[in-house]
């Protein structure tokens, strides 16, 4: 897990505006991301069509009014 966490921070540290992955283990990715943002002091965020962006890593609830990609991808850029 810690080569994995290292590959991500160095993604994360580059400036990389929106990482996707595309694996079966979902809840290994989005644990690893949790973590990593834990280890960095960063929000994390996921985006399904059901419950648009969610902060991840809150208590927050996902943020319904994003479930169109374009509403995600709009919240992301007015996001700083």
């Amino acid at each position: 897990m810690e080569v994995d966490l290292h590959d991500l921070e160095t993604l994360i540290k580059s400036r990389v505006r929106i990482i996707t992955l595309d694996s079966s283990e979902e809840t290994r990715v989005v644990d690893l991301f949790i973590a990593l943002g834990g280890r960095l002091d960063t929000p994390v965020f996921t985006w399904t069509v059901t419950d648009g962006l969610h902060r991840r890593n809150s208590e927050y609830s996902p943020q319904s009014h994003t479930r169109r990609p374009l509403d995600a991808l709009g919240q992301i850029k007015g996001t700083r």
